[in-house]
Protein backbone atom coordinates (compact mmCIF):
# COMPACT_ATOMS: atom_id res chain seq x y z
CA UNK A 1 0.00 0.00 0.00
CA UNK A 2 1.09 3.55 -0.67
CA UNK A 3 0.35 6.08 2.01
CA UNK A 4 -3.06 5.86 3.61
CA UNK A 5 -5.61 8.54 2.86
CA UNK A 6 -7.28 10.57 5.58
CA UNK A 7 -9.48 8.42 7.86
CA UNK A 8 -8.25 5.13 6.34
CA UNK A 9 -7.33 2.32 8.73
CA UNK A 10 -5.97 -1.22 8.36
CA UNK A 11 -7.81 -4.42 9.26
CA UNK A 12 -7.36 -8.18 9.15
CA UNK A 13 -10.27 -10.61 8.72
CA UNK A 14 -10.24 -14.39 8.55
CA UNK A 15 -12.12 -17.66 8.76
CA UNK A 16 -12.05 -18.02 12.55
CA UNK A 17 -14.42 -16.22 14.95
CA UNK A 18 -11.36 -14.60 16.53
CA UNK A 19 -10.72 -12.90 13.16
CA UNK A 20 -14.32 -11.99 12.41
CA UNK A 21 -15.39 -15.13 10.49
CA UNK A 22 -15.05 -13.18 7.20
CA UNK A 23 -17.45 -10.49 8.48
CA UNK A 24 -15.73 -7.20 7.72
CA UNK A 25 -17.57 -5.38 10.52
CA UNK A 26 -16.09 -7.90 12.99
CA UNK A 27 -12.55 -7.61 11.61
CA UNK A 28 -9.54 -6.75 13.77
CA UNK A 29 -8.11 -3.24 13.44
CA UNK A 30 -4.33 -2.94 13.27
CA UNK A 31 -2.49 -0.17 15.11
CA UNK A 32 0.59 1.68 13.95
CA UNK A 33 3.65 0.97 16.04
CA UNK A 34 5.34 4.01 17.52
CA UNK A 35 8.75 4.79 16.07
CA UNK A 36 8.26 2.37 13.18
CA UNK A 37 8.96 4.98 10.51
CA UNK A 38 12.69 4.81 11.10
CA UNK A 39 12.89 1.08 11.73
CA UNK A 40 15.35 -0.76 9.43
CA UNK A 41 12.86 -3.36 8.19
CA UNK A 42 13.43 -5.83 5.37
CA UNK A 43 10.31 -6.75 3.42
CA UNK A 44 9.50 -9.93 1.56
CA UNK A 45 6.46 -11.41 -0.19
CA UNK A 46 5.83 -14.23 2.26
CA UNK A 47 3.13 -14.33 4.89
CA UNK A 48 4.44 -13.95 8.41
CA UNK A 49 1.20 -14.18 10.38
CA UNK A 50 2.02 -16.29 13.37
CA UNK A 51 0.56 -17.97 16.44
CA UNK A 52 1.85 -19.50 19.64
CA UNK A 53 0.98 -22.83 21.20
CA UNK A 54 -2.56 -23.28 22.44
CA UNK A 55 -4.47 -19.99 22.83
CA UNK A 56 -1.49 -17.74 23.35
CA UNK A 57 -1.28 -14.37 21.65
CA UNK A 58 -0.79 -14.33 17.90
CA UNK A 59 0.84 -11.32 16.28
CA UNK A 60 -0.34 -9.75 13.05
CA UNK A 61 1.73 -7.19 11.14
CA UNK A 62 1.33 -5.01 8.08
CA UNK A 63 3.92 -2.76 6.48
CA UNK A 64 3.93 0.36 4.34
CA UNK A 65 7.35 0.10 2.71
CA UNK A 66 7.37 3.63 1.29
CA UNK A 67 7.17 5.30 4.70
CA UNK A 68 8.60 2.49 6.81
CA UNK A 69 5.41 2.27 8.91
CA UNK A 70 4.59 -0.96 10.74
CA UNK A 71 1.07 -1.90 11.85
CA UNK A 72 0.37 -4.75 14.26
CA UNK A 73 -2.12 -6.33 16.63
CA UNK A 74 -2.22 -9.29 19.01
CA UNK A 75 -4.99 -11.88 18.68
CA UNK A 76 -5.48 -15.13 20.61
CA UNK A 77 -5.86 -17.95 18.06
CA UNK A 78 -6.33 -21.71 18.50
CA UNK A 79 -3.45 -23.88 17.32
CA UNK A 80 -5.67 -26.84 16.33
CA UNK A 81 -7.31 -25.10 13.36
CA UNK A 82 -6.11 -23.88 9.98
CA UNK A 83 -6.12 -20.08 9.74
CA UNK A 84 -7.08 -18.19 6.57
CA UNK A 85 -7.00 -14.41 6.50
CA UNK A 86 -6.74 -11.28 4.36
CA UNK A 87 -5.84 -7.65 4.99
CA UNK A 88 -8.02 -4.74 3.90
CA UNK A 89 -8.11 -0.95 4.14
CA UNK A 90 -11.34 0.69 5.29
CA UNK A 91 -12.87 3.92 6.55
CA UNK A 92 -14.84 3.91 9.79
CA UNK A 93 -18.20 5.47 8.99
CA UNK A 94 -19.81 7.13 11.98
CA UNK A 95 -23.49 6.66 12.77
CA UNK A 96 -25.93 9.34 11.67
CA UNK A 97 -27.13 9.90 15.21
CA UNK A 98 -30.77 9.00 14.53
CA UNK A 99 -30.98 5.44 13.17
CA UNK A 100 -28.16 3.27 14.31
CA UNK A 101 -25.52 3.92 16.93
CA UNK A 102 -23.15 1.29 15.52
CA UNK A 103 -20.17 2.19 13.39
CA UNK A 104 -19.77 0.52 10.01
CA UNK A 105 -16.81 0.06 7.70
CA UNK A 106 -16.57 1.23 4.11
CA UNK A 107 -13.99 -1.02 2.46
CA UNK A 108 -11.49 0.85 0.31
CA UNK A 109 -9.00 -1.81 -0.81
CA UNK A 110 -8.66 -5.50 -0.06
CA UNK A 111 -6.42 -8.40 -0.95
CA UNK A 112 -7.99 -10.51 -3.71
CA UNK A 113 -5.70 -13.49 -4.17
CA UNK A 114 -7.70 -16.61 -5.02
CA UNK A 115 -5.99 -18.37 -2.12
CA UNK A 116 -5.99 -16.25 1.08
CA UNK A 117 -3.06 -16.02 3.44
CA UNK A 118 -2.77 -19.29 5.31
CA UNK A 119 -1.35 -20.74 8.52
CA UNK A 120 -1.48 -24.50 8.83
CA UNK A 121 -2.68 -25.84 12.16
CA UNK A 122 -0.05 -26.95 14.67
CA UNK A 123 2.44 -24.54 13.11
CA UNK A 124 4.98 -23.33 15.63
CA UNK A 125 5.36 -19.62 16.16
CA UNK A 126 8.01 -17.60 14.33
CA UNK A 127 7.88 -15.02 17.11
CA UNK A 128 10.52 -15.25 19.82
CA UNK A 129 11.72 -12.98 22.58
CA UNK A 130 14.91 -12.23 20.62
CA UNK A 131 13.71 -11.64 17.06
CA UNK A 132 10.69 -10.22 15.29
CA UNK A 133 9.28 -11.76 12.10
CA UNK A 134 9.43 -9.79 8.87
CA UNK A 135 6.13 -7.91 8.40
CA UNK A 136 3.76 -8.71 5.55
CA UNK A 137 3.34 -6.32 2.64
CA UNK A 138 -0.25 -5.43 1.89
CA UNK A 139 -1.37 -7.05 -1.36
CA UNK A 140 1.79 -9.17 -1.77
CA UNK A 141 1.41 -12.91 -1.18
CA UNK A 142 2.99 -15.99 -2.77
CA UNK A 143 5.22 -13.81 -4.90
CA UNK A 144 2.74 -11.51 -6.61
CA UNK A 145 0.59 -8.45 -5.90
CA UNK A 146 -3.22 -8.60 -5.95
CA UNK A 147 -5.37 -5.82 -4.53
CA UNK A 148 -8.67 -4.34 -5.70
CA UNK A 149 -11.19 -1.74 -4.64
CA UNK A 150 -13.74 -2.66 -2.01
CA UNK A 151 -17.32 -3.69 -2.61
CA UNK A 152 -20.66 -2.23 -1.51
CA UNK A 153 -21.82 -3.66 1.82
CA UNK A 154 -23.82 -1.29 4.03
CA UNK A 155 -23.19 1.88 2.06
CA UNK A 156 -24.72 3.47 -1.03
CA UNK A 157 -22.80 5.03 -3.92
CA UNK A 158 -24.16 8.16 -5.60
CA UNK A 159 -22.59 9.32 -8.86
CA UNK A 160 -22.77 12.85 -10.28
CA UNK A 161 -21.73 13.15 -13.92
CA UNK A 162 -20.85 16.45 -15.57
CA UNK A 163 -20.71 16.53 -19.37
CA UNK A 164 -21.79 18.70 -22.31
CA UNK A 165 -20.46 21.80 -20.52
CA UNK A 166 -23.19 22.15 -17.85
CA UNK A 167 -21.41 24.82 -15.79
CA UNK A 168 -21.88 28.45 -16.77
CA UNK A 169 -20.09 31.28 -14.93
CA UNK A 170 -21.99 34.56 -14.75
CA UNK A 171 -19.81 36.57 -12.36
CA UNK A 172 -17.65 39.06 -14.23
CA UNK A 173 -14.64 38.43 -12.01
CA UNK A 174 -14.65 34.76 -13.02
CA UNK A 175 -14.81 35.29 -16.76
CA UNK A 176 -11.79 33.90 -18.64
CA UNK A 177 -10.28 32.62 -15.40
CA UNK A 178 -9.42 29.08 -14.44
CA UNK A 179 -11.77 27.73 -11.78
CA UNK A 180 -11.67 24.55 -9.73
CA UNK A 181 -14.63 22.29 -9.07
CA UNK A 182 -15.21 20.21 -5.96
CA UNK A 183 -18.14 18.33 -4.45
CA UNK A 184 -18.66 18.45 -0.69
CA UNK A 185 -21.51 16.39 0.85
CA UNK A 186 -23.09 18.08 3.86
CA UNK A 187 -24.52 16.00 6.69
CA UNK A 188 -27.98 17.47 7.25
CA UNK A 189 -28.29 15.76 10.63
CA UNK A 190 -25.41 17.93 11.84
CA UNK A 191 -26.79 21.13 10.34
CA UNK A 192 -26.08 22.98 13.59
CA UNK A 193 -22.44 21.92 13.61
CA UNK A 194 -19.62 24.39 14.11
CA UNK A 195 -18.48 24.51 10.51
CA UNK A 196 -21.96 25.22 9.14
CA UNK A 197 -22.57 27.97 11.67
CA UNK A 198 -19.23 29.53 10.93
CA UNK A 199 -18.99 29.15 7.16
CA UNK A 200 -22.46 28.29 5.85
CA UNK A 201 -23.43 31.57 4.16
CA UNK A 202 -19.96 32.74 3.22
CA UNK A 203 -19.09 29.48 1.48
CA UNK A 204 -22.04 29.78 -0.86
CA UNK A 205 -21.34 33.41 -1.68
CA UNK A 206 -17.65 32.84 -2.32
CA UNK A 207 -18.06 29.47 -4.07
CA UNK A 208 -15.78 27.89 -1.48
CA UNK A 209 -16.02 24.35 -0.19
CA UNK A 210 -16.29 24.00 3.58
CA UNK A 211 -13.56 21.38 3.70
CA UNK A 212 -11.04 23.84 2.23
CA UNK A 213 -11.38 25.85 5.44
CA UNK A 214 -9.04 25.43 8.39
CA UNK A 215 -11.56 23.78 10.73
CA UNK A 216 -11.54 20.90 13.17
CA UNK A 217 -11.68 17.51 11.46
CA UNK A 218 -15.05 15.80 11.65
CA UNK A 219 -15.71 12.04 11.71
CA UNK A 220 -16.15 10.52 8.28
CA UNK A 221 -19.71 10.05 7.05
CA UNK A 222 -18.98 9.98 3.31
CA UNK A 223 -16.15 9.43 0.84
CA UNK A 224 -16.00 11.55 -2.30
CA UNK A 225 -13.79 10.60 -5.26
CA UNK A 226 -13.38 12.07 -8.72
CA UNK A 227 -12.48 10.69 -12.15
CA UNK A 228 -12.25 12.30 -15.58
CA UNK A 229 -12.80 10.35 -18.75
CA UNK A 230 -9.35 10.72 -20.27
CA UNK A 231 -6.22 8.59 -20.45
CA UNK A 232 -4.59 10.09 -17.35
CA UNK A 233 -7.47 10.47 -14.88
CA UNK A 234 -9.86 7.61 -15.62
CA UNK A 235 -9.44 5.99 -12.19
CA UNK A 236 -11.26 7.32 -9.14
CA UNK A 237 -9.14 9.12 -6.56
CA UNK A 238 -9.76 11.25 -3.50
CA UNK A 239 -10.38 14.91 -4.31
CA UNK A 240 -7.65 17.45 -3.77
CA UNK A 241 -8.19 20.05 -1.06
CA UNK A 242 -9.20 22.73 -3.55
CA UNK A 243 -10.76 20.43 -6.12
CA UNK A 244 -9.85 19.95 -9.77
CA UNK A 245 -9.42 22.52 -12.53
CA UNK A 246 -12.55 22.66 -14.68
CA UNK A 247 -12.12 22.56 -18.46
CA UNK A 248 -14.74 22.70 -21.16
CA UNK A 249 -15.78 19.54 -23.03
CA UNK A 250 -14.66 17.22 -20.23
CA UNK A 251 -16.63 14.32 -18.76
CA UNK A 252 -16.24 14.38 -14.96
CA UNK A 253 -17.67 11.84 -12.50
CA UNK A 254 -17.98 12.36 -8.75
CA UNK A 255 -18.38 9.12 -6.80
CA UNK A 256 -19.84 9.57 -3.30
CA UNK A 257 -20.07 6.61 -0.90
CA UNK A 258 -22.43 7.23 2.04
CA UNK A 259 -23.98 5.11 4.77
CA UNK A 260 -27.22 7.08 5.04
CA UNK A 261 -27.89 8.82 1.70
CA UNK A 262 -31.11 10.42 2.94
CA UNK A 263 -29.14 12.51 5.45
CA UNK A 264 -26.94 14.40 2.97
Amino acid sequence: VHKLEKNEVLYVVGNLPELGAWNHNQAIQLSQEHGSRDSPILFDNNSSFYNDDGHENAGDTFSDDESGQIFSQKVALPIDADVEFRYFVAVICQSNGTKNSAKTLIIRRWETHMIPRFIKKNTSSNFTSDTLPSPDKFGYYNGYFKSERGWLTDETVIQFKLFNNPIKLWKNRLQNRKVHIKMTPVNLVRHNSLELQQFGGDCVDDSLSMDTQDIVDQPAFSITEIATMNDEEAHFKIQEQFGRAYNEDEFIIFNVAVRYPETI
